[in-house]
């Protein structure tokens, strides 16, 4: 079998342990593949020639398959093959890929999200590191395979998870804002939470080099995946391939978290201080919760309503975004800050955030549960325990005058995290001048 040059590229190939406990930083080489085989395939012709992407393989020891993120035409019927290397690169077995595309509410698009499946003999498990995904069972060794993907194989479901509660942030787009970003980081690890992984499209280099940075990575494990959109028209795949890499990052967290949070950069999951005080408490007071009456199911995913606070309703100027140069207070912070929100949380499954559960899911969905394992089930939390802050613009607000005419609400819930995360904050940001300033 032979490779293209660049895929003989150690640099080039992402470490099969990527949450190392020894590294805090890690950036990985990994990014979308297309299988450029496929343009010969038996479903391409002169007038339609689609396209078809991979990104990750990794091992799902629930049904003993493979399970590939990609991004294949809506309900495409071509045939795939899964041709499994061992970590020499030499042939151990050729398999059928099933393409199974993943629930997508935008399903009038002509491309969607999916797993391609490949079942290899279990007796190969041990064996198995890479593989490539082409339409056709029988490969010519004079030539290199178009892709190739290293297989994740989890930690055994007995070992105790290294981390409790991590975070995962949907594909970051033209994102720079240092001040948010910081202050969010630190909200969450006061939180509990200890891992973070981003995918980056094009994340600012100001943000960029505080993630990378020495300050933060002392006590913070980062990862950053490459994620160069396949399909940027959003008519033809939905935003950037979120529900692609929403799965991606909850099997790269199988026994690498007991906890994974699916957040954006301008959203909070605050718990009510009066229950709970941070995630542990939290978990603790949701499953309590759960277990107080009789449920369908097992759980497997927790559910947060969500409201907007929007800069205009309070009609302040924006956070500062140059943290170096100017003074940072606490009045600055953004919990402190923005106490108006719309009067009305979302209803159910309308910008709802999650906190899942990584054994117990396959696909965690955007704003709600998609696909569990076997028969687990999704609660949906009470807002008076904890509810999503959502620091934007309001979908609805076009200027300052619409914006007094929506119902709104004072809630100061955040302001019980301030003294606390501002010292976090300004601390960080004390550490950052001398690297990133």
């Amino acid at each position: 079998m032979s490779v293209n040059s660049k895929e003989k590229q150690g640099d080039d190939i992402p470490s099969l342990v990527w949450h190392s406990s020894n590294i805090r930083i890690e950036t990985l080489h990994s990014d979308w593949q297309e299988i450029r085989e496929t343009k010969f395939a038996e479903f391409s012709n002169d007038t339609y020639k689609p396209k078809y992407f991979v990104y990750s393989a990794h091992l799902d020891i629930y049904k003993n398959v493979l399970r590939i993120i990609a991004v294949t035409p809506l309900l495409s019927k071509q045939k795939l093959h899964c041709h499994i290397f061992d970590g020499e690169l030499q042939p151990v077995g050729v398999f059928e890929g099933i393409i199974s595309a993943t629930k997508n509410p935008q399903s009038y698009l002509p491309y969607s999200a999916a797993y391609i499946l490949c079942k290899p003999e279990v007796n190969l498990f041990r064996t198995l590191k890479y593989v490539s995904i082409s339409p056709f069972p029988h490969h010519n060794s004079s030539h290199g395979f178009s892709n190739l993907l290293p297989i994740n194989l989890p930690p055994a479901k007995s070992e105790k998870e290294p981390h409790t509660f991590s975070v995962c942030v949907q594909p970051t787009f033209d994102y720079d804002n240092v001040a948010e970003f910081i202050q969010w980081m630190e909200f969450y690890k006061n939180m509990g939470v200890t891992h973070f992984t981003f995918y980056n499209m094009s994340i600012g280099p100001r943000v960029s080099c505080v993630m990378k940075s020495a300050a933060v990575n002392q006590e913070t494990g980062i990862t950053i995946l490459n994620w160069t959109v396949p399909i940027k028209d959003h008519l033809q795949l939905h935003v950037n391939g979120q529900l692609a890499q929403q799965n991606d990052c909850l099997l790269r967290y199988r026994g690498v978290t007991k906890y994974l949070v699916l957040v954006d950069f301008d959203e909070l999951i605050i718990p009510n201080y009066v229950y709970a005080s941070d995630f542990f408490d939290l978990v603790t007071l949701m499953d309590n919760e759960w277990s107080s009456q009789p449920r369908n199911g097992s759980l497997a995913q927790y559910k947060f309503r969500s409201a907007i606070f929007d800069f205009d309703f309070s009609n302040l100027s924006d956070v500062k975004k140059d943290i170096y140069k100017d003074s940072f207070e606490l009045e600055d912070l953004i919990v402190y800050k923005y106490v108006i929100r719309q009067r009305d949380l979302y209803p159910s499954k309308i910008r709802s955030k999650l906190i899942t559960m990584p054994w117990r899911v396959l696909e965690p969905g955007v704003h709600f549960l998609d696909k569990a394992v076997d028969d687990r089930t999704e609660f949906e939390i009470d807002p008076e325990i904890a509810y999503v802050h959502h620091y934007r613009r309001f979908y609805h607000c076009k200027d300052n005058h619409t914006c007094y005419k929506i119902p709104q609400s004072l809630d100061y819930l955040a302001h019980f995290y301030a003294d606390n995360l501002y010292k976090k904050a300004r601390n960080v940001i004390d550490k950052l001048v001398a690297e990133c300033s």
